[in-house]
């Protein structure tokens, strides 16, 4: 599979005195806005890989112990995911066993003010679903004091939208014909029912049409042009002779 590389590659994640709850995060080298508690979203078609890279660094003026949580607020069957943390020299590399996790003190970053620590993540998706993810970055006593949520949308379901066209009948009410055009369409299906239902008529459209009516009965008609590429579109029309 290819690998999908998420813009936010030098997000600083930048924590204040003692990890406290309001540290300042922010984002060098990305959107340049803040993304305490916000959402990034990545649109996907196919099962590539996702990878976040993220710098933690420590402004609290001493030194602490970093780790990350994760939690999968909407999982998906048979995506995996992997969280990498660590400094520059190296970090642990887990597979979360579960939809919620959180990284073991022992396996805590320690950083002296200034230092920064690396988060690799990863989301491999199995196929194209929607899912929803979310990080957190604490210490072991309070692990869970900012969060960045990563919502993944599966483009390829979402149906394209299909264009409005207008549908022209003259006159109305009519007697021997009618007049009927949809700027925009070359091809399409017209069809006409009466007020009871009955299928009058179905031929093919090409954008207008001259439809005779000198046989129908008096009433009421409804005439419909669908086809590929444009909603479906239906006018009333009254006959009378």
């Amino acid at each position: 599979m290819n690998k999908k590389i998420l813009s936010l590659l030098a997000g600083t994640f930048l924590f204040g005195a003692s990890f406290a709850q309001n540290h300042e995060i922010t984002v060098l080298g990305g959107n340049g806005q803040d993304i305490v508690n916000s959402v990034i979203t990545v649109d996907i078609s196919n099962s590539d890989y996702i990878y976040l890279d993220w710098n933690v660094k420590n402004v609290s003026g001493g030194t602490v112990n970093s780790i990350v949580a994760r939690k999968v607020i909407d999982p998906v069957t048979g995506w995996t995911d992997q969280v990498c943390y660590g400094n520059a020299s190296g970090g642990t590399c887990v597979d979360p066993p579960t939809n919620d996790w959180v990284m073991n003190s022992g396996d805590a970053v320690t950083l002296a003010n200034n230092d920064v620590a690396l988060a690799n993540l990863k989301i491999s998706p199995n196929a194209p679903e929607n899912s929803h993810y979310r990080y957190y970055f604490g210490t072991p006593q309070d692990p869970y004091q900012d969060s960045v949520d990563v919502i993944v949308k599966n483009v390829a379901s979402v149906k394209e939208m299909k264009k409005t066209v207008a549908l022209s009948v003259s006159p109305n009410p009519a007697s021997d014909v009618v007049s009927i055009k949809v700027p925009g369409v070359d091809k399409g299906t017209l069809k006409v029912v009466d007020v009871l239902g009955n299928v009058i008529m179905v031929e093919s459209f090409n954008g207008s049409k001259t439809l005779n009516t000198s046989t129908f009965k008096n009433g009421v008609y409804f005439i419909t042009i669908s086809g590929e590429g444009f909603a479906t579109v239906t006018r009333k029309v009254v006959v009378r002779h």
